[in-house]
């Protein structure tokens, strides 16, 4: 109602805060489908549907969710990803790929630097594609990379848990299988 402006023009300051409360709605029903996708995952029921895609589907899905993120975080977003017309194709479910680099990139904006950096790149190699993201954050010390794939952490690797980094660390666990 209130974003179809069904019960009258919102006020900047109303639009701001309407603008908070929808993000805040939708990372909750994201932290309730990570839930239900664990649950999925562990019981082997989580269908693959592959089929031909592109890199630029990938990146039209994603980019609006992880603009929006790096913006409220103040968090200045690169992105390397080849030209329209030089898009490569692939053979991939392409919802799946956008979720695992969205959670990649998510815990990025996460826990990167200040200022805040973060650099989602997309590469065509020779028989396959790869994707990497990249923040200036200070880095995991080696010693605790193999914990950063557990889920339900109940604090991130070399961080402080707190309010201002909320989840329920299921997004590199997803994003890994």
């Amino acid at each position: 109602i209130l974003q179809r402006g069904l019960a009258g023009p919102l006020s900047s300051e109303q639009q701001y805060l309407f603008e908070a409360i929808s993000t805040h709605a939708g990372e909750l029903n994201r932290m309730v489908e990570d839930i239900l996708d664990v649950s999925r995952l562990e019981q082997g029921v989580i269908t693959v549907r592959r089929r031909v895609s592109s890199t630029k589907q990938v990146y039209d899905q994603i980019r609006p969710i992880v603009e929006r993120k790096a913006e409220l975080a103040r968090v200045q977003i690169q992105w390397d990803f080849p030209p329209d017309d030089t898009h490569a194709r692939m053979f991939c479910d392409d919802e799946k790929v956008s979720r695992a680099l969205t959670n990649l990139a998510t815990n990025a904006i996460k826990f990167c630097g200040a200022p805040g950096q973060v650099k989602i790149q997309c590469e065509a190699l020779p028989s396959s594609i790869r994707f990497a993201v990249y923040d200036n954050g200070t880095g995991i010390p080696v010693a605790e990379l193999k914990n950063i794939f557990e889920k339900f952490r109940q604090h991130q690797v070399g961080s402080t848990y707190g309010s201002a980094n909320r989840g329920f660390g299921l997004g590199l666990s997803i994003a890994r299988e």
